[in-house]
């Protein structure tokens, strides 16, 4: 938005969503039957982003809201001069909504440590060819490192987002990420060490209009009636005794409300793949937030940082699950290479908890079953959550399934 405000001295924004494409009017710049036609409309708000010299840039955001479950939406973005005149429009995207009732099954993608080589591109179009309702990214992202300088590094990979991550039906994939270190040059940093992910990815409603420092690096997404899931900060701004309230009272609550699958993803492992980079924080992890995932029953963590693939046995309380030991354990699935490939620290394939491991590039395709209508009689047709690792060619090369009564 730079150059239309270096022409217009005042702005402002809305988006425009329906459950029908009126990409027609968009290239006739219809506005007042954009606005009838459409019928959805939310206000836009919109903060500058610091630390760019060559331009000044805005970032706008809207809330949509309220939405139909399973439903599918168009929606565009305008802009307007001072005079109410557009002056931009961004394309129509279409998007869809989880479903709310426990009959629809979905699928998710999930990975970290990107790059801009071929691999992360390849793996963005096997991605695509799932049709995912919506994809995880755990950190380490467009690797700008908080430079002022790296900026165009986030142009580049939201634009690869576009290209690679449109699936097939023409669905924009919706993003649900967390902070990894290369966001903001390291680990236990100050938010104002991080100059765009904070600025481009509010994840909360009602954040438009938050002031970027104080933004949460951590925070919660229910998916329909049948997945919460954690999006938590791995001492990369915030330390990891300071989430505990959070993670459990929102443990709790998908508990009571008969949530079956909870999920979490953050940046730097609890069990690592490789010997750690981080022990501290691996320390703190296993301190402060495992004892939380084993009693309040996380289903799984999404873990990433180390560019290796890597699943663990099942773990409650820092020990194997094994007979009379009260209840499931916790798997830990990671280690972070949605492109990314290789770690110059040789993996350690005899941790006691490693059960699979490889050193490949790799997502996770996630899907969710949680119809429970025991078509078969066995009580493990439905309800459950089915993992698949897939790689380069396109193959699964390993599976992990968790079923709920």
């Amino acid at each position: 938005l730079g150059r239309w405000l270096k022409t217009y001295s005042l702005f402002s924004g809305l988006c425009l969503f329906g459950t029908s494409s009126h990409k027609e009017l968009l290239v006739k710049q219809d506005i007042d039957q954009m606005r009838l036609t459409y019928g959805g409309l939310a206000n836009a708000s919109y903060i500058r982003v610091t630390g760019i010299e060559e331009e000044e840039r805005y970032v706008s955001s809207c809330d949509l809201s309220p939405l139909a479950a399973n439903t599918t939406y168009y929606v565009v973005g305008m802009f307007f001069d001072e005079q109410g005149e557009p002056v931009f429009s961004t394309d129509e995207l279409k998007v869809r909504t989880a479903p709310a009732n426990r009959t629809s099954s979905y699928s998710f993608v999930t990975g970290g440590d990107m790059s801009m080589d071929e691999a992360n591109m390849v793996l963005m179009m096997e991605a695509a060819k799932i049709e995912p309702l919506f994809a995880m990214v755990g950190g380490d992202i467009a690797y700008d490192n908080a430079f002022p300088q790296c900026y165009r590094r986030w142009d580049r990979w939201f634009v690869r987002w576009r290209d690679y991550l449109t699936t097939p039906l023409g669905y924009s994939v919706p993003m649900l990420l967390a902070i990894g270190n290369h966001e903001a040059g390291g680990f236990m940093v100050q938010p104002q060490d991080i100059l765009y992910y904070s600025a481009y990815f509010p994840h909360a409603l009602g954040s438009g209009t938050v002031d970027v420092l104080e933004r949460k690096t951590y925070h919660r997404h229910s998916i329909g009636r049948s997945v919460t899931i954690l999006s938590l900060d791995s001492w990369v701004v915030t330390p990891m005794a300071d989430q505990v309230d959070f993670i459990r009272s929102n443990l709790q609550d998908a508990t009571s409300n008969g949530v079956p699958f909870t999920l979490a993803i953050y940046h730097a492992s609890l069990y690592p793949s490789v010997p750690s980079w981080e022990p501290l924080i691996v320390q703190d992890g296993r301190l402060y937030w495992e004892p939380l995932f084993s009693s309040l029953g996380l289903t799984a963590a999404f873990e990433n940082h180390y560019h290796v693939y890597k699943r663990t046995f099942p773990i409650k309380n820092g020990h194997l699950v094994g007979d009379g030991d009260g209840g499931d354990g916790v798997v830990y699935l990671g280690d972070g290479a949605w492109g990314i490939q290789g770690t110059d620290i040789p993996i350690v394939k005899d941790s006691w908890w490693i059960d699979k491991i490889e050193a490949v590039p790799f997502i996770y395709k996630v899907t969710v079953n949680d119809a429970n209508d025991d078509d078969k009689g066995n009580g493990n047709d439905d309800r459950k959550l089915y993992v698949e690792a897939i790689g380069l060619n396109g193959s699964v090369f390993d599976t992990w399934t968790k079923y709920r009564p």
